[in-house]
């Protein structure tokens, strides 16, 4: 009895297909319009759609150099935020790492020691990075 019943799919595999330019939702080789968005899914033809094309292609391209544009003045707005940031970080992980080493070398403790040189290490290169960047 279970075997005589099957799923339901939603496309027929052996039917022939059109997906719609706009949303990408599959319809019947028969249909004329988008079942969802109601687009029409015949291909345009002719001069007046191969101008039409061009000029969004154009126009899509023109707002992407924009929004690039935007997004490289952005990032020069916070740039000194930033560096001012990791400078200060650097210089309060060396700070910490070189207190803890004094005190590590006072107490005779090797695991302020270690601490220290890891806390030293990374303030080191927090600060050699913003100093010797590579662009």
């Amino acid at each position: 009895m279970e075997q005589n019943q099957r799923e339901p799919t939603p496309l027929n595999p052996n039917q022939k297909g059109k997906l719609c330019f706009k949303c990408g939702f599959p319809n019947r080789s028969t249909d004329l319009r988008c079942v969802y968005c109601e687009v029409s899914l015949e291909e345009p033809s002719g001069i007046f759609s191969m101008f039409q094309q061009t000029y969004y292609v154009l126009r899509w391209r023109l707002e992407l150099k924009q929004k690039r544009e935007g997004i490289k003045k952005n990032r020069a707005l916070f740039y000194p935020v930033k560096f001012l940031g990791y400078f200060i970080l650097g210089i309060v992980l060396s700070g910490t790492g070189l207190y803890l080493m004094i005190e590590a070398v006072n107490s005779n403790s090797f695991s302020r020691a270690i601490i220290s040189v890891l806390l030293l290490l990374y303030g080191l290169f927090t600060l050699k990075g913003l100093i010797f960047r590579q662009k």
